[in-house]
């Protein structure tokens, strides 16, 4: 990826100060919800340059099926994650991502 490659996820955490416009770093995490349209872009691309960037957490949520996915990076790769405990340094959450399908 350079500088010129845009990514915008459809949510995203980011935990340090923005400046400017847009990001010039890696958010802690990036949400992916799943279309018909964007599923290969998602499970594929994304998920290449989400790994490669850095980005600690991804998740894919897949509506028609009503699962997700949750994804953190260890030693430069993605591996998945059962709990949607989200560990960030100064910035520690829990998911409810089962709420999103109610």
């Amino acid at each position: 990826m350079d500088d010129t490659t845009v990514i915008q996820p459809d949510l995203l955490v980011v935990c340090k100060p923005i400046e400017g416009h847009y990001l010039t770093f890696a958010p802690e995490l990036a949400v992916e919800i799943l279309s018909p349209s964007t599923v290969l872009k998602d499970r594929n691309t994304k998920y290449d340059i989400y790994q490669n960037e850095g980005v600690k957490y991804y998740i894919i949520v897949d509506p028609e099926e009503e699962i997700y996915e949750i994804y953190e990076l260890k030693e430069g790769k993605y591996a998945k994650k059962d709990a949607a405990e989200i560990n960030i340094d100064d910035c520690c959450f829990s998911l409810d991502l089962k709420a999103c399908f109610e």
